[in-house]
């Protein structure tokens, strides 16, 4: 009679242990783009409802993707993503992957961006050179050959320097 309740004793506590125990399911977000591209480096943060606590927490992988093993709970998610944020509740029962959506346009590189105005750029610094040149030649309009500029102050420096030259040999 003692090894029939030493072993009721003993499948009671075993049936409650596994009763009891919390079994832990996979659970992901997939974070996309409008467009259905994936999003790689999106931060995941998963907090337990009860009690505050992070339970989990990294970066989207090259295909949107970030998993956890969690219990079946509430739980509380921000996906942060270039200055985007989704926060929602979820409370998954078996393994399953949200997919997540951001109203995200990939940035163009800067030069595509602005190539459409590349012609006007150009034709504006045309002008400017054009202009430029107009007005130092009108400027020196009138002016002897000598007033003019830094060749003609060089020219007669040469010759200054042959004077010297004569007067000392």
């Amino acid at each position: 009679m003692d090894k029939r309740i030493v072993s009721l004793f003993l499948l009671l506590l075993a049936f409650i242990s596994v009763a009891g125990a919390t079994t832990e399911i996979r659970v992901g977000w997939r974070v996309t783009d409008k467009q259905g591209s994936p999003l790689e480096g999106a931060e995941v943060i998963v907090i337990q409802d009860v009690g505050n606590e992070t339970v989990a927490q990294g970066l989207t992988d090259a295909n949107g993707e970030f998993f956890a093993d969690l219990s079946s709970t509430l739980y509380y998610v921000v996906i942060h993503f270039d200055e985007m944020t989704h926060e929602s509740y979820y409370s998954p029962s078996s393994n399953i992957c949200y997919t997540v959506v951001f109203d995200y346009v990939k940035p163009s590189p800067f030069w595509l961006e602005y190539q459409g105005l590349l012609p006007y750029a150009a034709i504006g610094l045309i002008t400017i050179i054009f202009v430029g040149s107009a007005i130092k030649v009108a400027s020196e309009n009138g002016k002897t050959r000598s007033e003019r500029g830094s060749f003609a102050k060089r020219r007669s420096k040469a010759k200054d320097s042959k004077k010297w030259w004569r007067k000392v040999s």
